[in-house]
């Protein structure tokens, strides 16, 4: 992160101010590069269904199709979450998501990471394959 912030202040994307002390300039900034990775991570923290199925047809890998049958046995009791499964595993981008199931950025993240935490529950130890 050190060489970030020393990278962000030469390219002179990060004004130095005069009065300031250099080891606060720096925490500082290197405290923002760190906000910036969680802020970028967080949208992109639930588990990637699209990663963990593959965009392979279910018929051709019939193990696909045993993991995406569970998880909609998983969700079964959350529409909400289901309908964002089934959309992720049509490819549909996050903008895409959000407007067709009526969310907002923060209501779309509450979903993606209390599907995160049901699906951790119920696979603790991985996927049934």
């Amino acid at each position: 992160m050190l060489n970030e912030a020393l990278a962000r202040v030469l390219e002179g994307r990060r004004k130095w101010p005069a009065d300031v002390p250099m080891e606060a300039f720096f925490a500082q900034v290197m405290r923002s590069i760190a906000h910036e990775h969680r802020a970028k991570n967080h949208r992109e923290s639930a588990i990637d269904v699209a990663e963990v199925l593959g965009t392979v047809d279910p018929d051709s890998r019939p193990e696909i199709a045993v993991v995406s049958t569970a998880i909609r046995r998983v969700l079964a009791d959350d529409t909400i979450a289901l309908s964002l499964f089934e959309l992720e595993l049509l490819e549909r981008t996050p903008l895409e998501i959000r407007a067709e199931l009526g969310l907002d950025a923060t209501a779309y993240d509450t979903v993606r990471r209390r599907l995160k935490r049901r699906l951790l529950a119920a696979f603790p130890d991985g996927y049934p394959l």
